[in-house]
């Protein structure tokens, strides 16, 4: 009786708990016609490929120079985000709109990161590299 209960139990917290792995950066789209905060704009595309619903309680996007340079964040989105089943969903970074324009956006390289938390904490990073030559989502 008691390997049953612990079956079941350890059953319905699986179904239960959230797959929240399934939420993921497809891509972060850089829009820079010019390296000043009109001529700047910053997409974040994630995607939900899970057969249910997620909810996302933060994304955070940050930039550094180069890979020995510390992370600084842009910006963060705190607010429950559901995102539908096999749906996307979109968050665009404007520095104009925000009133700042990091010092990194405007040199030659710099690398971005979108970093998505859930409920238990961070489950999805995607990193986007603008060497000055070949800008890349990777």
């Amino acid at each position: 009786m008691k390997k049953l209960f612990a079956a079941a139990t350890l059953t319905l917290a699986c179904f239960a708990a959230p797959a929240f792995a399934d939420v993921k950066v497809d891509q972060i789209l850089v829009n820079q016609g010019a390296p000043t905060m009109e001529g700047t704009n910053i997409r974040i595309r994630m995607n939900n490929d899970s057969a249910m619903a997620e909810r996302l309680s933060q994304v955070s996007l940050e930039v550094r120079e180069n890979a020995n340079a510390p992370w600084r964040t842009l910006k963060t989105w705190d607010r429950n985000m559901q995102v539908g089943a096999g749906k996307n969903l979109a968050l665009d970074f404007l520095p104009l709109a925000e009133g700042h324009l990091d010092s990194a956006l405007t040199g030659p390289a710099y690398e971005l990161r979108a970093v998505l938390t859930g409920p238990h904490g961070s489950v999805a990073s995607e990193s986007f590299m603008n060497d000055g030559l070949n800008a890349a989502s990777r």
